[in-house]
This record gives C-alpha cells, sequence and structure tokens, in this order.
C-alpha cells in the first residue's frame, strides 16, 4: 500500500482532529512495508521503508528538512533487485551523535513459494542518508524481530532469531557510533512459546527490553540494562479473556518515569483487544537527560518533491511541537465578515421577488 504522513503536537495527539490533513509520501512503487519514523533536534524528519517486490525493490529513506512540508525524493538504500535477493523487509532506523544514521533490515529468501528469513542486515551514513557504507551481515539465521536503540554515542542492535521451537533474543552494543561492536550475547531463549518483543529507551539513556510470553497463559517478561549486561526484573502475569493469539507490542518511557507497554491480542471471537499496563521506573535524574542529536547535513542526491493536497503550516525556526495548523483569530473573522454579508444578500434577493 501507499505510506501516509500526519503529525500533531503531542500534546493534543488524543484528538483526532487535532491531526493534520494526511499526505501520500514519495515511493518508487505502492507495494511498500514497514515504515519507521526518526525526528532529529531539529525537527528534521527522516521515513525508512521496504519496496516488496519487481525491479525497484529494497529499502529507501525519504527527509523532510521543513516539518513534513516537502520531502525529498526515495534515496535507495539498499538495492535488493541489483544484489538478486528475493526480498528485505523491517527496516529499523536510529541516529547517533554526530549525526550518523543507523539502519537495520532483514533479508528474506523465496524458497518453495514461501518467504524465509535469512538474515540481519546493517548500513550507516555519515551525510544524512545519501550515501551508504558497505552491508554488514550481523546474523544469517531465521530473524524473527529486530530493532536497533542509540543514546548519545551507543549503540544497540537486538534481534530474535527462531530454531525450531526455540526463540532466543541477542543483543551486541557499540559504545563509538557504530565503527566497532561488542560480542554479541543473549538475553532469553524461550523453548516452545509465542513471544512478542519490544524495546525502549529512557531519556537519561536507560534501556529496557521486554516480551510477552504465550504458553497457556500470557507474562511480561522485562529487562534492564545496566551498562554491561542485562538484569532481569519482573515477570507479571497477565489477565486476558479468550485470548487466541498475540500479535503486536509496544512500550515506551513517560516524562514521570513509568514503563507502559501495550499489547494487541486476538481473542476467541476473532477479536482485537488492546491490554495496557505499567511499572513504575522511579525519577528520571534531569542532569543525565541529553538533547537529542542532530541530523548531519548532506546535499540530497535528488531534488526534493511537494507533497499535493498539504495541510502544513511549518516555520523554520520552530520544532515540531509549536506549529500550528488552525487558521488564526484574524483569518475567523474575515471569514465570519463575508459569510454574514453573504448571507445578508441571500436575505435581500428572497425579499425583493417576495415582492415582485
Amino acid at each position: 500500500g501507499d505510506l501516509w504522513f500526519s503529525w500533531s503536537n503531542a500534546d493534543r495527539a488524543n484528538v483526532p482532529l487535532e491531526w493534520s490533513q494526511p499526505t501520500i509520501l514519495p515511493s518508487p512503487s505502492q507495494l511498500n512495508s514497514s515504515p519507521d519514523i526518526l525526528v532529529d533536534a531539529a525537527g528534521k524528519i527522516v521515513v525508512a521503508y521496504a519496496v516488496l517486490i519487481n525491479e525497484r525493490r529494497g529499502i529507501y529513506i525519504i527527509r523532510s528538512d521543513d516539518f513534513g512540508k516537502t520531502w525529498t525524493s526515495p534515496i535507495l538504500v539498499f538495492d535488493a533487485a541489483f544484489v538478486g535477493w528475493d526480498l528485505v523487509d523491517h527496516p529499523k532506523i536510529s541516529l547517533t551523535e554526530g549525526g550518523v544514521l543507523h539502519l537495520l533490515f532483514t533479508k528474506y529468501s523465496l524458497t518453495n513459494g514461501n518467504l524465509t528469513p535469512v538474515g540481519l542486515i546493517y548500513t550507516r551514513s555519515e551525510d544524512g542518508g545519501v550515501n551508504w557504507s558497505d552491508i554488514d551481515v550481523v546474523d544469517e539465521n531465521s530473524i524473527q524481530w529486530n530493532d536497533i536503540v542509540s543514546y548519545r554515542q551507543s549503540l544497540h542492535r537486538l534481534w530474535q532469531v527462531r530454531d525450531n521451537k526455540e526463540v532466543t533474543t541477542y543483543h551486541e552494543f557499540s559504545t563509538d557510533g557504530g565503527m566497532t561492536w561488542s560480542n554479541i550475547s543473549t538475553i532469553s531463549s524461550v523453548i516452545g512459546k509465542t513471544v512478542q518483543p519490544s524495546s525502549t529507551m529512557a531519556p537519561d539513556g536507560k534501556f529496557y527490553f521486554m516480551q510477552l510470553v504465550d504458553d497457556d497463559d500470557l507474562s511480561i517478561q522485562d529487562w534492564e540494562w545496566d551498562g554491561l549486561q542485562w538484569d532481569p526484573r519482573e515477570i507479571k502475569p497477565l489477565v486476558v479473556s479468550a485470548y487466541l493469539s498475540l500479535l503486536a507490542l509496544e512500550s515506551g518511557i513517560t516524562p514521570d518515569g513509568h514503563l507502559s507497554i501495550l499489547a494487541l491480542v486476538e481473542n476467541n471471537d476473532f477479536k482485537y483487544e488492546l491490554v495496557a499496563f505499567e511499572r513504575f521506573l522511579g525519577s528520571m535524574d534531569s542532569s543525565q537527560v541529553f538533547p537529542q542529536a542532530f541530523i548531519a547535513t548532506g546535499r540530497p542526491l535528488l531534488m526534493p518533491t511537494e507533497i499535493p493536497n498539504s495541510q502544513f503550516t511549518p516555520t523554520i525556526t520552530a520544532p515540531l511541537v509549536n506549529l500550528n495548523d488552525k487558521p488564526s483569530s484574524l483569518l475567523k473573522n474575515i471569514t465570519g465578515v463575508v459569510f454574514i454579508m453573504i448571507l445578508v444578500m441571500i436575505f435581500v434577493i428572497v425579499i425583493r421577488r417576495g415582492r415582485k
């Protein structure tokens, strides 16, 4: 399907009318998948996505430097057709200090009519996404999930591999912005169960990994990274009425220090349920909260693309949170006066026709 983009001020995002008119993002195809979005400290937006089939299949990014009003034409990060790969999908993008972009995605192979994940691929860009490094094959097994998370110069790669009935979660990290990496470590290994993972990082750099495990009953497990190893924190049973299967898991940390988790499950009536819960992590140390990084400035290879029917009203000097796509008070007053004048004219015409 097409990719659509919309934005809202964060403090009013729960109100549907506060969201801007959705617009279609540039892509060389209408068969797009797995968009991932990144916004830097200046409000520059990068969207990474996959084109799944045909001669243009691969990983692409687009970038907007004016808060989503215009976008660069799609920049090809990895050309799957050129190297003869059957399919690539699930890109995850992150940013470290110095403006370096980092991208992780999954390679698939078509065997006997079935697509099978066969590898995890990494690449990086130091010029805002225009040029990318040679790929690094992180793992060549059956990748079920992946994520890449950054804080300052620290970078974490996480992924899950399924081997028959066993699902194992792996982790490695870099302290120099992805130039060198630690040895691969194992976070967890689960046999004969369905697992949905998620990871999230707090503004002060604390990093958490969670997974929802389905083994007759549901339970949530989470770990905290202490800088050297993963520390198991909690195993919590969940009560979900007549659930059938796990579909997705997402997590985040609120400004007041609550780890919030949202699970999507399917019940026996084939209906979807959202299950939300949280735990308090403690107050964050504001002295350890560092500002977000800036994407390195790079000249796009292709000209920016104007998005049709856009209702954005961005400004160059303000971040996204300060944007306002509502009419000004003056515009509202002028519109009201014009509306009243039209009503008066209609009233006069009706009176004259009545007299005649």
